[in-house]
């Protein structure tokens, strides 16, 4: 067993602290790295795929269960502002409002169009479509095509 002598314990003790200091003024620049929104109540284990542009989580539904969601925000997106967290999915708050937000995916504006996956009346997700943005107002879900509300 050996023993610190005092000279040595005030050695490791500012050690200690400047390595504390150290990892807390890492720690905000880390968290500010991604984007602000409400989302962050409701979804956990952010995370950037650089290679794809993607932003991704595992966010809460509305019956309480978490799935695994993305967005792209990579270059050309028109995801301006927050993220809010639609029923488990990740929606960019500066696409249009309306009921499909409840049951479409991954939706987002770019290059001049709205970008979408929605479910079908069984329940079943399609594949992405878009619609020409600013179509309408505000959109609705309609067996997982976007149609004006």
């Amino acid at each position: 067993m050996s023993t610190i002598q005092k000279g040595n314990g005030l050695a490791v003790l500012a050690l200690t602290l400047v390595g504390v200091l150290a990892a807390s003024a890492v720690a905000p620049v880390y968290a500010q790295a991604f984007p602000d929104g409400s989302y962050k109540q409701t979804c956990q284990a952010p995370s950037f795929r650089w290679e794809a542009g993607t932003f991704n989580a595992v966010c809460q539904k509305k019956d309480g269960n978490w799935q695994g969601t993305f967005l792209f925000l990579g270059s050309g997106s028109q995801c301006t502002g927050t993220l809010s967290n639609f029923n488990g999915n990740l929606t960019c708050d500066s696409v249009p409002q309306g009921s499909y937000r409840d049951s479409c995916r991954n939706v987002q504006k770019y290059n001049g169009r709205l970008f979408y996956e929605c479910q079908n009346a069984q329940g079943q997700w399609g594949q992405q479509t878009s619609v020409a943005d600013g179509t309408c107002g505000k959109y609705k879900n309609v067996n997982g095509t976007l149609a004006c509300e």
